[in-house]
């Protein structure tokens, strides 16, 4: 599993169905079924329903969903972290110090 299928799934997931989710994803209608098909084969599981053309989340997919918000929740607040720039400068010149010492040390 890649962080865009999960990405997709959620999506799809949370907005009720693929044609409602293209337009958040960027993606085609084919290419997120596409991706949730690949990742149902990955997993082994199916993940929705089909009826028709309506979806519903299986039992696993309900539990994967849960899971997949607090997977992506994470890498967001991530990624928010690491952009402000307070941080970063923090983290930076405290790691070349740690290797200027590891250097003079070993040389």
């Amino acid at each position: 599993m890649n962080f865009r299928q999960l990405k997709t799934f959620v999506t799809i997931a949370e907005s009720g169905g693929f044609a409602r989710a293209e337009g958040q994803l960027y993606v085609t209608q084919s290419a997120a079924s596409r991706q949730i098909l690949g990742l149902e084969a990955e997993l082994g599981i199916p993940l929705f329903d089909r009826i028709g053309r309506r979806i519903k989340l299986t039992s696993e997919g309900e539990d994967l969903l849960k899971r997949g918000r607090r997977v992506l929740h994470d890498v967001e607040s991530f990624v928010e972290r690491a952009r402000r720039p307070e941080e970063r400068r923090g983290r930076h010149i405290a790691g070349r110090r740690q290797h200027a010492a590891y250097r003079k040390s070993v040389c």
